[in-house]
């Protein structure tokens, strides 16, 4: 088990993860970290836990906007099975003769 130190509004946090996991874990501390550094700038230094509850229901909402915006596009059209398996066949003949074409030569 993999463990990544992080430095999050000034303050160090030693945070575990699964091995092969830590540079995205790196990755993400420093967007948190940048976030905090906006908020402080934006609302001043509220304490440690408040920057973090700001900046936690700062994400929340733009999780809360992505999902809108997802479940907003139209679904992709079902694929009609009858055209796929015709394009596969065509697919498989071209592979076929392309095939044979290597061997003769």
């Amino acid at each position: 088990m993999g463990q990544v130190s992080l430095k999050i509004g000034g303050f160090s946090y030693l945070v575990g993860c699964a091995d092969g996991e830590e540079a995205q874990l790196r990755a993400l501390g420093e967007e948190l970290d940048r976030r905090v550094a906006e908020t402080r700038a934006a609302v001043g230094n509220r304490g440690e836990a408040m920057l973090l509850v700001l900046v936690a229901l700062s994400l929340l909402d733009e999780v809360k906007d992505l999902k809108a915006e997802a479940s907003a596009r139209p679904a992709p059209a079902p694929a009609d099975s009858a055209e796929v398996g015709r394009r596969l066949a065509q697919v498989a003949a071209r592979l076929d003769g392309v095939a044979r074409r290597l061997a003769r030569a």
